[in-house]
């Protein structure tokens, strides 16, 4: 088993030579399965999570690998590396979510903020609450054009082409067009509505 599980470890070092991160993150699970005390297999394995933007397995992995050998410094420079990536993911988060342009923000000066009213903090709940509920209005009749008319054309035409039907493939051909030129048409006012919500935001933030 372990020297299968040595095999599988060089194979999970070649596959991320190639850039292959998935199968080099299967090879190394499978030299652990072999070989539960690989500490370089789960510290190798950790790298890959830090590299997938996975800290939380990164970590996990890190602490396995440093649980079998306490002195495995190249371990515990990537534990102290990955708890490090953790915090500046975590200061990089935008407390107003994606509606809002941070870097648009921080340019704006104290004085262009005041404090809203009690009036104006309604006004402005009711101004969300009508653009996000047209924007599920609009989400929703683009889920039933897809549904029901999108998918069951793209169906036909498939089905046409297998029977080798020109004339209908073309005539529903043409009729998907005009379809597809709808939603188009239903995505652009789901767009605007959602640009009109982070219009609102970036003008009310704060």
């Amino acid at each position: 088993d372990r020297k299968n599980a040595t095999a599988y470890y060089n194979l999970g070092i070649a596959q991320k030579g190639l850039n292959q991160i998935q199968l080099a993150v299967s090879a190394y699970k499978e030299a652990l399965k072999l070989n539960p005390r690989m500490a370089e297999a789960f510290q190798n394995l950790a790298n890959l999570y830090v590299e997938m933007g996975n800290i939380q397995q990164a970590q996990f992995h890190y602490h396995k690998a440093i649980e079998i050998n306490p002195d495995f410094e190249r371990a515990k420079a990537g534990l102290k590396r990955s708890y490090e990536l953790a915090e500046e993911k975590k200061k990089a988060i935008n407390p107003f979510g994606r509606l809002v342009n941070m870097e648009e923000l921080a340019n704006r000066t104290d004085s262009q903020f005041r404090p809203l009213s009690n009036q104006e903090r309604l006004d402005d709940r009711a101004v969300i609450h009508q653009i996000a509920k047209d924007a599920e209005q609009q989400a929703q009749h683009l889920l039933a054009t897809i549904r029901e008319q999108v998918s069951p054309l793209i169906s036909h035409i498939n089905a046409c082409a297998q029977a080798s039907d020109p004339r209908t493939l073309a005539r529903e051909y043409d009729h998907l067009s005009e379809v597809v030129a709808n939603y188009g048409n239903a995505v652009a006012a789901l767009t605007g509505r959602m640009d009109d919500l982070r219009a609102h935001e970036r003008d009310k933030t704060l």
